[in-house]
């Protein structure tokens, strides 16, 4: 009985490990792309970018 215990706690333990390991991947492929993307568009390119998403979210009010 034991044992078994052993090895199913062993088992989840390493499930648990293999998925963290797989979020934690993908999350640096992630961030790998968007670095990636950010060094194809200039400094101009990013800041124009950043506001119009701004506008899309909060409009800026016109006088």
């Amino acid at each position: 009985m034991f044992k078994y215990c052993q090895r199913n706690i062993h088992c989840i333990l390493q499930t648990r490990l293999s998925q963290v390991h797989v979020d934690v991947m993908n999350k640096w492929a992630f961030l790998r792309e968007a670095w990636d993307v950010m060094l194809m568009y200039s400094q101009t390119d990013m800041i124009a970018a950043i506001l119009d998403v701004q506008d899309e979210i909060q409009p800026r009010e016109s006088s």
